[in-house]
């Protein structure tokens, strides 16, 4: 994969979640002029939710258009190798195993028995028995899935720091501070209340993320079964089924409004659940203490940027981009177990098990056993 390609889809993936919603700041949201909000205004969690939803929208938007190249040319070229008697390796290379904007998937083609060439892999411009555009095109369609990674990343980590900052406040508001960033002098309640249902909103961005980070895993561990019995098949049903979730949730989700947000709104998680996975993963809340009883709140825009950026990594991106690895490989096992550490949800655990059981002797092969 060029540097050149994978920059220009990379700059897709992080551009096409703000296509279409203008400014992920609401207007207006921005230093309101003293006394301006209504009583109980749930300010922090309108800006919240508009970020949330620009992100999601444009992962819903654009996971469909990377899968679509894969139903042409990726699947053009998987039916070339398979008729080549020609397997699929895949190589990921990440120069921060923490970072998946440095995501790289160089591709090699064994003849079909043979084990995969020692990374790091040489590069192919040919394969015989395989046309040269067909497989040009197909590997970047293949590449377009595993970058789908790196926009979920990029959105689960900017919901998280958003999430530090307003946990900051929310110490700070606790003890007695006049911290909020939207109208300071409000009653400690109403911003303690609109400060816990922002968080809300963030602990469900943060378990749709886990989900869809599950069924870009899905997705490779497939295209890596391409040549067994019902792989193709199988795989195709899986673009579909993509499909018609993300035009599920276009068409179940609409843009926040100041003037009807939360009237409609789905049971989310408790502030709680956040923290929990937070601390588990970062040892947040020592963080948050720390940094509540050591920084002066200033305007809001400087207490966004400056809180956000004392955030702790987000650690989960190291767990997606193993299960990534292990997905390119046909390591079955490493994917669900990926796939169970981010989303915690047996129930779906339990449905991608099925999906991937009867590829599941992959595994060993990854192994070389």
């Amino acid at each position: 994969m060029s540097n050149f390609t994978r920059r220009r889809l990379l700059s897709l993936a992080v551009a096409l979640p703000s296509l279409g919603c203008g400014s992920l700041m609401p207007a207006g949201l921005v230093g309101p002029a003293p006394g301006s909000l209504k009583s109980n205004a749930k300010v922090y969690a309108f800006q919240t939710a508009s970020f949330s939803y620009s992100f999601m929208m444009g992962h819903a938007f654009s996971w469909p258009r990377l899968l679509d190249p894969l139903m042409t040319d990726g699947i053009a070229l998987l039916e070339a190798l398979k008729a080549a008697g020609r397997s699929l390796a895949m190589e990921l290379v990440f120069d921060d195993p923490n970072d998946s904007a440095s995501l790289q998937v160089n591709f090699a083609f064994p003849k079909k028995g043979d084990p995969p060439p020692q990374s790091p892999y040489p590069p192919v411009a040919l394969v015989e028995g395989v046309d040269g555009v067909v497989l040009h095109k197909g590997r970047i369609a293949l590449y377009s899935v595993c970058a789908m990674m790196s926009q979920l990343n990029v959105s689960n980590d900017a919901l998280q720091r958003h999430a530090f900052a307003l946990l900051v406040i929310r110490e700070k508001v606790k003890n007695g501070e006049k911290a909020g960033w939207f109208e300071p002098n409000r009653p400690q309640a109403e911003t303690l209340a609109d400060l816990n249902l922002a968080l809300q909103i963030i602990a469900d961005h943060h378990e749709q993320i886990q989900d869809w980070r599950a069924r870009v895993l899905l997705m490779v561990a497939l295209i890596h079964a391409f040549d067994r019995p019902g792989g193709i098949e199988t795989l195709k049903a899986e673009v579909q089924k993509a499909h018609t979730d993300s035009e599920r949730w276009l068409a179940t989700h609409k843009q926040p409004t100041s003037d009807d947000f939360g009237v409609a709104m789905n049971e989310l998680p408790t502030p709680e659940s956040l923290i929990k996975n937070l601390d588990a993963n970062l040892g947040i809340v020592g963080a948050v203490l720390q940094t509540a009883k050591g920084v002066v709140t200033g305007s809001p825009q400087e207490t966004l940027d400056g809180l956000s950026k004392l955030a702790p990594k987000d650690s989960t991106v190291a767990v997606a981009l193993n299960g990534l690895a292990a997905a390119s490989k046909g390591d079955i096992s490493g994917t669900i177990d990926a796939v169970a550490k981010l989303t915690g949800n047996e129930e779906q655990v339990n449905a991608f098990k099925r999906k991937l059981a009867p590829f599941q002797d992959l595994a060993k092969k990854a192994k070389g056993i």
